[in-house]
């Protein structure tokens, strides 16, 4: 454990809160750049511009079936005169010795029909056992263009102020850059890729598919590059509820599992 907790301490410059997207988006590997839910507030904030009604998100997360590695997440949107508002609170902890929470309120809203944009202001708190607590506030971009019925593009600017310098703060958030694409080539059948980059070392390229088997039941499935990941998950829609479940597969660590609820008002 001793040894875990160092190695988060060596790359505590590296770390970005460990947001916590959803089952649904896990579940089609984190392709969520392009995608339009609650549970864009943890992806990219322009997708929740398109709701027209409050909804309010859950989900458990645990990492590589250990229950000592939680994230737990909480996502609300709300629709109003000035546009979406989104309020989100995610925490992961290491049993005591490890906790890294971000939480944050986000704007999204229409400039023209077809075109979304959001700002989301962010707070982050890294907490290590012996090395004591540090905040930092962060600033992401979204944005969506919707070309067509079918095809919607996004891009999530994560941090673009990240080398601004912070007196007395060990916490650097890094600045990372993803863009995505959606595409539906029926009623049934959703595709999602995205790409990912970190603006110093870091690459990732992730697809995702969703697949209606009938109206209230959906069966999605995913890969990533960085690390090779497969994912797999199911959701079931009853009424104003929905819930997903959501396995992923790493090569080294094992799977992890996320289960998510949510209600719309």
């Amino acid at each position: 454990m001793r040894l875990l907790i160092l190695c988060f301490i060596l790359f505590a410059e590296k770390l970005s809160a460990q947001m916590t997207s959803g089952a649904r988006f896990m579940a089609m590997a984190n392709a969520g750049t392009a995608l339009e839910d609650v549970y864009s507030v943890g992806s990219n904030q322009a997708g929740i511009a398109s709701l027209i009604k409050a909804e309010l998100a859950l989900t458990f997360k645990e990492h590589n079936y250990s229950f000592n590695e939680l994230s737990i997440a909480a996502y609300s949107a709300f629709p109003t005169y000035i546009g979406v508002l989104g309020v989100f609170a995610s925490n992961h902890s290491l049993k005591q010795d490890f906790n890294e929470f971000k939480g944050g309120l986000t704007l999204s809203r229409f400039l023209v029909s077809n075109f979304a944009i959001a700002g989301t202001l962010s707070y982050h708190q890294l907490s290590i056992l012996e090395h004591g607590i540090n905040n930092v506030l962060s600033f992401d971009l979204g944005l969506q263009y919707r070309l067509s019925q079918s095809l919607l593009l996004g891009i999530h600017l994560i941090n673009p102020l990240a080398y601004v310098e912070i007196e007395n703060s060990q916490y650097k958030v890094p600045a990372q850059v993803r863009i995505g694409a959606s595409y539906i080539f029926s009623s049934q059948i959703l595709l999602a890729i995205d790409s990912e980059y970190d603006l110093e070392d870091f690459y990732d390229f992730r697809l995702g598919l969703e697949y209606s088997v009938v109206n209230m039941l959906k069966i999605r499935g995913g890969t990533s590059l960085a690390p090779f990941k497969q994912y797999v998950g199911v959701g079931v829609n009853l009424n104003k509820v929905s819930i997903d479940g959501a396995t992923s597969f790493h090569p080294q660590l094992g799977m992890s599992s996320q289960l998510s609820l949510k209600y719309e008002f």
